[in-house]
């Protein structure tokens, strides 16, 4: 069983939710609030350091702290179908691209008000 630390209104923290979802794996919810809870992030993922974001999935193989990481690690255990498809690979970065341009172009927004 796996932690998830996320910002519950946070769309990464949502594709790593649904992501975990598809697996139907059962792990513990953390949500994260920045200026408190970043020094126990910082202990849990070995970063004294340097960025840290969240979401971030910490299980027994590692810690993954970014949505596709997520979704890449939970696609290695198998799913119904393949999350990252080689014949569809081209396809999928530009939809995961646009994806990340609109999130935080909406995030900028938010942040600005």
């Amino acid at each position: 069983m796996g932690r998830l630390i996320g910002i519950s209104y946070s769309p990464w923290t949502a594709r790593a939710r649904w992501v975990l979802g598809l697996k139907e794996e059962f792990y513990s919810w953390e949500p994260y609030r920045p200026l408190l809870d970043e020094p126990q992030l910082r202990l849990s993922l070995r970063r004294p350091v340097g960025h840290v974001s969240v979401p971030v999935y910490i299980d027994d193989t590692g810690n993954y702290d970014d949505s596709r990481l997520i979704a890449e690690h939970i696609n290695s255990f198998g799913l119904e179908w393949d999350l990252f498809p080689k014949e569809e690979f081209e396809a999928l970065n530009r939809w995961i691209q646009r994806a990340e341009d609109f999130a935080f172009a909406g995030r900028a927004l938010v942040v600005r008000k």
